[in-house]
């Protein structure tokens, strides 16, 4: 069976920003990981390794309600090591396990502003990708 790592990525206190972190939080899945981080760093990746499939999931302006892709390793990594992409530590634990499989959930938010909650637009779209992403590990987990 394969082994998934789910990563709910955001900041609580930014309103939407932090669905990656309510995804998360409300996901119910018995055979996956959960985690949550406020932003990418390099101690990640050594948590993502050990797994067969890392999701990550995260707020973003660039969608309709949700987009879900897979991720490819970057050639060119960026070299600013107080600014790194979710891509770029995909790309160097994908060097550690070449085998491990990366998928980007982005989830459309509306209100950044500083409050601790997400507003109603958004938990619509979170409450549609959940149902798709359970979708999803249900036929991965059946290969």
């Amino acid at each position: 069976m394969k082994t998934i790592l789910l990563v709910g990525v955001g900041n609580e206190l930014r309103a939407d920003d932090g669905l990656g972190i309510k995804f998360v939080e409300d996901f119910k899945y018995d055979q996956i990981e959960k985690i949550v981080i406020n932003y990418p760093d390099f101690d990640l990746i050594d948590k993502i390794v050990k797994f067969d499939m890392v999701i990550f999931v995260d707020a973003s302006l660039d969608v309709d309600c949700f987009s879900f892709e897979k991720m490819e390793s970057v050639e060119k990594l960026s070299s600013f090591s107080h600014h790194i992409s979710l891509k770029n530590i995909f790309s160097l634990a994908k060097y550690y396990n070449s085998n491990l499989e990366g998928y980007i959930l982005k989830i459309r938010g509306y209100d950044f502003s500083w409050k601790n909650e997400l507003s109603p637009e958004c938990i619509k779209n979170m409450n549609k990708a959940i149902e798709f992403l359970k979708n999803f590990i249900d036929r991965k987990i059946k290969l």
